[in-house]
């Protein structure tokens, strides 16, 4: 691989654009001592809740891939794909008023349109329909944490199981979710931009 970081991730982006899992894989841990420190800060160092975001970073990258040739600054947009996921967890939780993120540098993303909201309606299907194909706990772990905004622990006082129990769920909720959203999205052509 390419000496160059920066270079190394436009590259795994391309890669990433027509389904190479490996590249996919290798973005991901290359990304992650960087990336996951800005998510942990916004998110007042909650691991937990960081971690649960970094993967949802990376399920979002997976799902919208066939736009990712489109890329240039690939650290700033990122950092933008991060934001929103964080501040998407915000509104579904009060775990940290939005009042106390820094806000310099921040700023909307104004290129959504049709196309998008077509995209991410059809994402949004597929998801449901993964989540729905999880086991009992599995999807009752995966709505009251990802859903709700529950931390691991107040899941696991409301189902009444261990947060190594929760924490378990989860990680194979979302291991599921992520196969079944590759391998039906990656037949749809629409996603292929055919």
């Amino acid at each position: 691989m390419n000496s160059n970081p920066l270079k190394e991730q436009q590259e795994l982006l391309w890669r990433i654009a027509v389904g190479d899992e490996a590249a996919f894989s290798r973005l991901f841990d290359l990304c992650r001592p960087g990336l996951f420190m800005i998510i942990l800060r916004l998110v007042r160092g909650n691991t937990d809740w960081a971690n649960d975001i970094y993967q949802e970073v990376f399920l979002r990258i997976w799902l919208k891939r066939t736009t990712l040739k489109e890329i240039r600054d690939v650290e700033a947009w990122l950092f933008t794909v991060a934001r929103n996921v964080v501040f998407d967890a915000l509104r579904q939780s009060e775990k940290i008023p939005v009042r106390d993120l820094p806000s310099g540098g921040i700023h909307p993303d104004t290129s959504y349109g049709p196309a998008d909201i077509l995209q991410e309606k059809e994402m949004q299907e597929v998801l449901s329909a993964a989540v729905g194909l999880l086991s009992e706990r599995q999807r009752q772990t995966y709505n009251l944490i990802k859903i709700a905004g529950l931390s691991r622990s107040e899941a696991a006082a409301k189902m009444n199981i261990s947060p190594e129990t929760v924490k378990w769920n989860l990680e194979q909720a979302m291991r599921n979710i992520r196969a079944y959203c590759s391998k039906y999205l990656f037949m749809v052509p629409f996603f292929l931009g055919i």
